[in-house]
């Protein structure tokens, strides 16, 4: 479980990337109060999910979708956060989704 300021901190970073995400084009769901929640994958949300759809060589469509996850000092090594991460990555792989774990700062 996190701190206060360990939560701080999380949704600080959440919503920094998410930012990050949305300059670059992407639609972005975000596990904060303002942005559509994310999807479940297995059982978990995310705290990101961003999605970025264009066209190789002018025709073939293509889908870019990144999975982020936000941990913090005080929760990164708990049994529920390497479940969860675990479980999003096995989503992400048979989903040809990249997956990230961002530690807040």
């Amino acid at each position: 479980m996190r701190s206060k300021e360990g939560q701080k901190k999380h949704d600080g970073s959440v919503g920094n990337v998410a930012q990050e995400f949305l300059n670059k084009g992407f639609t972005v769901y975000a596990d904060l109060p303002g942005y559509t929640k994310p999807p479940t994958l297995k059982g978990y949300v995310p705290d990101i999910y961003a999605v970025k759809t264009g066209y190789f060589r002018g025709f073939l469509p293509i889908i870019e979708t990144k999975v982020v996850e936000i941990e913090t000092e005080d929760s990164k090594d708990t049994y529920e956060t390497k479940l969860q991460l675990s479980n999003i990555k096995v989503w992400c792989d048979a989903n040809n989704a990249s997956f990230q774990v961002v530690i807040a700062n």
